[in-house]
């Protein structure tokens, strides 16, 4: 696999159906109860974290995906993680609804929010650099992408 240079090769990897990856996930906090599991995928720019993530959100229904990059977006490249726990994971972690509009979206005229509905089952955020140390309270399970290159 050709990795960017200094990039360690992840090992002991093996192909899994999308429900069989759903089903581990979710072993991996077993309990977990009255907030959603939050799941982190991670990777380098272009590894296909989006589009994981997006996939498991179909399979669990009842499940939501937030972006790093809208947290971030005119915000700071990695200094955002207090953004996400203040706005998104503390109020989760409370049962409640979350609709919100960072302060950069505002300021710049961005329209929309980042909403995850009151009692989802599994919250999907994906990004590089979300699996870190200051969220990992906050984390239930995390997958780490990578992929060859030239893929």
């Amino acid at each position: 696999m050709r990795l960017h240079p200094g990039e360690t090769e992840a090992v002991g990897w093996r192909v899994v159906a999308v429900r069989e990856a759903v089903r581990q996930l979710r072993d991996a906090s077993p309990g977990v109860c009255g907030r959603p599991r939050v799941i982190a995928i991670d990777g380098r720019g272009g590894a296909g974290k989006t589009t994981l993530a997006e996939r498991l959100r179909k399979v669990v229904s009842d499940s939501a995906v937030v972006h790093t990059d809208d947290i971030a977006w005119n915000h700071a490249y990695f200094d955002w993680s207090a953004v996400l726990v203040e706005n998104i994971l503390q109020p989760l972690y409370r049962g409640e609804a979350v609709d919100f509009r960072p302060d950069a979206w505002i300021t710049h005229g961005r329209r929309g929010s980042i909403t995850v509905p009151a009692g989802a089952d599994v919250l999907w955020i994906e990004g590089t650099g979300v699996i870190r140390e200051e969220l990992a309270p906050w984390l239930d399970a995390s997958v780490w992408m990578q992929g060859d290159l030239g893929e």
